[in-house]
């Protein structure tokens, strides 16, 4: 598996990419930002249901959203700066407790959370999967070195 990652570097972009997307999420939040563009959509429901169609979108949250996936995924799919056996033995062991977690969300989502907090809960779960594994992996990390 060692071979099949991206290098290091990949891990920094990744970084930058996540920070400018959770901090324009932040600005978004208080000054909701507006980025008006004309764009395709193969299927809308804003007022009727649409088609393989142009609409007008803010594009802001979409542009969050492939930063915050992207940057996620660039650091879970990069190298450590010292990639080991052992480093893939925690690969696996965060990426076990990270589905188990996530599973457990969304089931408890699905129970307990309805309307449009339920469309929430599936945002969440787009990066969630990939921020638990990078947490349980510097969790991991840090154990072994005690």
């Amino acid at each position: 598996m060692i071979g099949r990652l991206l290098p290091y570097p990949y891990k920094l972009v990744g970084l930058f990419l996540s920070l400018t997307g959770v901090g324009l999420l932040m600005v978004n939040f208080w000054y909701p930002l507006d980025i008006p563009s004309t764009t395709f959509a193969f299927y809308s429901s804003f007022l009727e249901e649409k088609y393989f169609t142009t609409i007008r979108n803010n594009l802001s949250d979409e542009i969050i959203l492939i930063l915050l996936v992207a940057g996620a995924s660039l650091m879970v799919f990069s190298k450590e700066k010292v990639e080991t056996e052992g480093i893939s033995l925690i690969r696996g062991r965060a990426l076990f407790r990270a589905l188990l977690l996530n599973t457990f969300f969304v089931v408890m989502g699905i129970l307990f959370i309805y309307g449009s907090g339920f469309i929430y809960v599936l945002v969440l779960n787009l990066v969630l999967l990939q921020w638990l594994y990078l947490l349980n992996l510097a969790y991991l990390r840090y154990r072994l070195k005690d």
